[in-house]
């Protein structure tokens, strides 16, 4: 997992919610522990990890909420760079927490984008090859 230690953003900040909590190393799931994004109610709430350097990124895997407003998550769009590597689709049957999307990109960003609700994430991991780091150049 690439993304701890790197600069998040989002689109507005509700509750506490730092976007730094989705690349904090926990995937708890529970507001309650402190480790979850929370964005203001409005479309078009966005998150967004800054990796400074192209990353050969393979997966990307979405830990949402576990309790209440697991349901938020659904139809949450997960880009590495441009390319769209995944809708999430959440499960009510099944109750699923854990959202893993295959990329396979060379990029030096990843975003989740929310149309509908809160964008709340309680943990989003980067999976790179290490061997294919490439750093900027300028």
């Amino acid at each position: 997992n690439i993304a701890p230690g790197h600069i998040a953003t989002q689109s507005s900040i509700a509750h506490g919610g730092h976007p730094l909590r989705a690349i904090d190393g926990r995937t708890n799931g529970q507001w309650n522990h402190g480790t979850c994004t929370h964005t203001v109610t409005r479309t078009g709430s966005w998150w967004k990890v800054d990796l400074v350097n192209d990353f050969q990124v393979k997966k990307i895997v979405i830990h949402s909420l576990i309790n209440y407003g697991k349901t938020w998550i659904n139809g949450a769009k997960v880009l590495a760079g441009e390319k769209l590597c995944g809708i999430v689709k959440y499960d009510y049957k099944a109750g699923k927490s854990v959202y893993p999307f295959e990329c396979d990109v060379l990029t030096s960003a990843v975003s989740i984008q929310q149309n509908s609700i809160y964008l709340i994430l309680c943990e989003v991991e980067i999976l790179a090859t290490a061997e294919t780091v490439i750093k900027h150049q300028g």
